[in-house]
């Protein structure tokens, strides 16, 4: 996902998905009130348009944005949530939850617990306090994420 440096606002992306049935490529672009996105799905193409406001994040730029909240217990910011390989929308929260030691493959750090709600689910990840904030864990039920090295 390229995005816009001075808002953080997704700009265009680009994916390929491999999986049990499935080979895709997806090109999308963020324009105006838009996402236009174009497909290949197993040597089909599709295209759909989802409508999107000013205070959007792209899937893909999610983890990586948050390193630039503003983190503070209790900080709650609200966003639109958009996964172009699907073309959803999906309002979503995001709240500091607080100060906690986290143990990773990495060692031990002093992180920020980070609650992302979507509604019909939530999910965590931990932000090292110091900056530049690196992802040090994300647990989304299923998957789990851990910095590996220091």
């Amino acid at each position: 996902v390229l995005v816009v440096a001075a808002s953080l606002q997704p700009k265009r992306g680009h994916k390929e998905i491999i999986a049990p049935g499935t080979e895709a490529t997806v090109e999308y672009t963020y324009s105006g009130d838009e996402v236009d996105i174009k497909a290949l799905v197993n040597g089909e193409e599709r295209s759909a348009a989802v409508k999107v406001s000013r205070n959007i994040l792209d899937n893909d730029q999610l983890l990586m944005t948050l390193r630039a909240i503003p983190f503070a217990e209790g900080y709650e910011a609200a966003t639109l949530l958009i996964v172009p390989a699907n073309a959803l929308r999906i309002n979503t929260t995001v709240r500091v939850q607080g100060r906690e030691k986290v143990e990773v493959p990495a060692g031990t750090f002093e992180g920020w617990r980070v609650e992302l709600d979507f509604g019909q689910s939530k999910q965590q990840v931990w932000y090292e306090v110091e900056p530049p904030h690196r992802m040090l864990q994300y647990d989304n039920g299923a998957q789990r994420l851990v910095l590996l090295a220091d």
